[in-house]
C-alpha cells in the first residue's frame, strides 16, 4: 500500500510513458496511515533503531500535513520540532542512515520514540 502512494508522488518513468500519477491510484489517507501505524508496530520490535525512529519521523510528517516524504527528510522535518534528547536520537538515527560514524540506537529510547508515534496514527 505505501509503495503505490510512494510511486504516485515521487515515482519516475524510465522510458516514455505516462506519469505516475496517472498509472497510480491514489491511496485514501486513512489507508496510509494505518499501513504506517502497522509499519512502526513492526519495525520497533524486528528494525534497526533507525529505520524504526525514521519511519516514525515519516509517518508523523503525513499526519501533520499530508506528506509523504522520504525516511531522511521526515528525520530532518522533525528533529526541530522534539525536545532535546529526542532530537539526539533523530540526529543518530540520521547519521546512522548515511552511513556516518554513530553510536548504536538505544532500544529503549526508540521504542519510547516510535511507539506513542504509532499509537498516535493508530487513533486518528
Amino acid at each position: 500500500m505505501l509503495h503505490f502512494a510512494v510511486c504516485r508522488v515521487a515515482g519516475r518513468a524510465l522510458a516514455v510513458a505516462p506519469p505516475a500519477a496517472d498509472v497510480f491510484a491514489p491511496v485514501p489517507d486513512d489507508l496510509v496511515l494505518a499501513q504506517l501505524a502497522a509499519e512502526l508496530r513492526w519495525a520497533v520490535r524486528h528494525a534497526p533503531g533507525e529505520y524504526a525512529v525514521l519511519n516514525a519521523c515519516r509517518a508523523w510528517r503525513f499526519a501533520a500535513d499530508g506528506a509523504l516524504v522520504s525516511k531522511v527528510d521526515g528525520g530532518c522535518w522533525a528533529v526541530s520540532r522534539v525536545g532535546a534528547a529526542d532530537g539526539v536520537l533523530i540526529e543518530a538515527a540520521l547519521a546512522r542512515q548515511r552511513c556516518e560514524s554513530a553510536a548504536a540506537l538505544d532500544p529503549a529510547a526508540v521504542a519510547g520514540f516510535v511507539r506513542p508515534i504509532g499509537a498516535r496514527l493508530a487513533d486518528r
